[in-house]
């Protein structure tokens, strides 16, 4: 089992991670990842799809970190925490994406889609303790956690 997990408020690269945290990055046969001291990882989930002016879907790769993905035995808590305390990331796991990919054009307007990502990063994010102190300038409150809510399942 397995949870992705989509960042949408920054696009924060490999580099910054590793100059900036305490967290490594990983290579391996399936792709890199993101693996902190208690190692606990979470994959950085490559290639993202943008439709260019043909209505043509393009891939692009690049170092930008857009989406992670959290396996069964894996705590992505102190991951999590890490890019939360550093960046103040903010974002949506799956379910919540679906969300979006499900909607019909024109289904909401803009402002409701947008209240709906805010309902939908408060309530994900909050599934792991995080608090959402001023959603619109990424402002998000980590808790302090015992060393031992950060070993692996």
């Amino acid at each position: 089992m397995s949870v992705d997990y989509f960042i949408i408020n920054k696009r924060i690269s490999k580099k910054e991670i590793i100059d900036n945290t305490d967290l490594k990055i990983k290579s391996q046969d399936n792709g890199d990842w993101i693996v902190d001291k208690y190692n606990n990882a979470m994959l950085i989930v490559e290639g993202f799809y943008r439709t260019d002016e043909n209505g043509e879907h393009q891939e692009i790769k690049d170092d930008i970190i857009r989406e992670l993905t959290a396996y069964a035995g894996s705590n992505p808590k102190y991951i999590l925490d890490t890019l939360g305390r550093h960046f103040n990331l903010l974002w949506i796991d799956e379910n919540s994406m679906e969300y979006f990919w499900r909607l019909e054009e024109d289904e909401l307007t803009q402002s409701q889609i947008d209240d709906k990502y805010e309902e939908f990063v408060i309530e994900d994010m909050g599934k792991i303790g995080h608090k959402i102190i001023d959603y619109v300038n990424s402002i998000v409150e980590v808790p302090e956690r015992l060393e031992e809510e950060y070993l692996r399942f």
